[in-house]
């Protein structure tokens, strides 16, 4: 019995892990590898898509059609239609053409239904909603509320104030004599609360909502030395000269001074810890799987070999790994 079950534990991971693969970049044909880097499916197609739980099933896009694999990665779809699919209920969409639809079960991914429309002047299928492409709001914070608040718990009446509003925090502004407004600190509006410049000359520029962390993060300077701490002033990267230090939510972006006037960019992944060194001409998130309750982060950049006029836009992972082979070398 306990056999039995041990197997059956394996199966439940093996399909689950299924779910979590990557897309696999081979010198412009895509396939799919696990966070390690490791090859699960072989680079064939024109594009592959991560699991898509709408979709029950990886997207793949085959001579500028596209189709869909199921968890064990076998096609279950042809690549048939002319937009990617689209989930309607329980059904999944397959665009023949603008006006030919067919629909196939989510579970057994059969040919259920086909739909004909007459011949309209649209523009074709509509994209599905990407969660990803949401702004972040101030939380419901406007600044003359942040204005009430500040002058209820620090300001003074015999001074005059105004709020800059930022995405997720507001910068707090004392307005001098000549007009000019003197930053005084940061109202951190998802947690409420304030962040003052002080008397040994610590300012706070800016501050970025970090998901893997559960709180702010704010670049701080003393003089000509930066450094990042999070909401309770705790130090999480080290203070000192950069010539350039920024936040993402989910990576630090930093250039730091050297003696030998060396400066190298690099990307501070802060749920891994792990440092990148930039190679790229682009580096931005592009999703977060959760593995086994835990968060892994997955990057996209773009390679470029300028002599050989060659560029790939890729995948990293948060591990450093890459998740892609090609025939150049690339730099920055």
């Amino acid at each position: 019995m306990k056999t039995i079950i041990v197997i059956l534990l394996l199966c439940m991971n093996s399909i689950s892990n299924a779910q979590y693969l990557i897309p696999y970049n081979q010198n412009g044909q895509f396939g799919l590898c696990n966070t390690e880097g490791e090859l699960k499916l072989t680079p064939q197609y024109q594009s592959v898509g991560f699991f898509n739980k709408e979709l029950n099933g990886y997207l793949i896009e085959k001579e500028s059609r596209y189709g869909l694999l199921d968890k064990d990665l076998k096609p279950v779809i042809p690549a048939i239609s002319i937009a990617p699919l689209a989930s309607s209920g329980e059904w999944l969409v397959v665009f023949v053409s603008e006006n030919e639809f067919h629909y196939y079960s989510k579970t057994t991914f059969q040919l259920v239904n086909k739909k004909t429309i007459g011949n309209q002047n649209n523009s074709g299928p509509v994209m599905p909603y990407d969660p990803n492409m949401a702004n972040s709001p101030n939380f419901g914070w406007s600044r003359e509320q942040v204005m009430l608040l500040f002058m209820e718990k620090h300001g003074n009446k015999s001074k005059e104030y105004h709020v800059v509003d930022a995405t997720g925090y507001f910068q707090i502004n004392e307005v001098e004599e000549n007009g000019k407004g003197k930053p005084i600190g940061l109202f951190l509006a998802r947690t409420k609360s304030f962040m003052l410049n002080n008397a040994d000359s610590v300012r706070y520029i800016s501050a970025t909502w970090v998901p893997a962390k559960q709180t702010y993060y704010v670049i701080a300077k003393t003089g000509p030395e930066q450094y990042v701490t999070d909401a309770n002033k705790a130090i999480v990267f080290p203070r000192k000269q950069y010539s350039r230090l920024y936040i993402m939510p989910e990576y630090i972006g930093f250039t730091a001074d050297s003696i030998d006037n060396k400066k190298t960019a690099n990307y501070y992944i802060i749920n891994s810890g792990k440092v990148i060194e930039n190679k790229f001409s682009d580096f931005r998130h592009t999703r977060t799987l959760t593995i086994d309750n835990r968060r892994f982060d997955i990057f996209s950049v773009t390679i470029n070999n300028y002599y050989q006029h060659k560029s790939q836009r890729v995948l990293i992972g948060e591990n450093g790994k890459p998740y892609f082979s090609v025939d150049f070398e690339y730099n920055n």
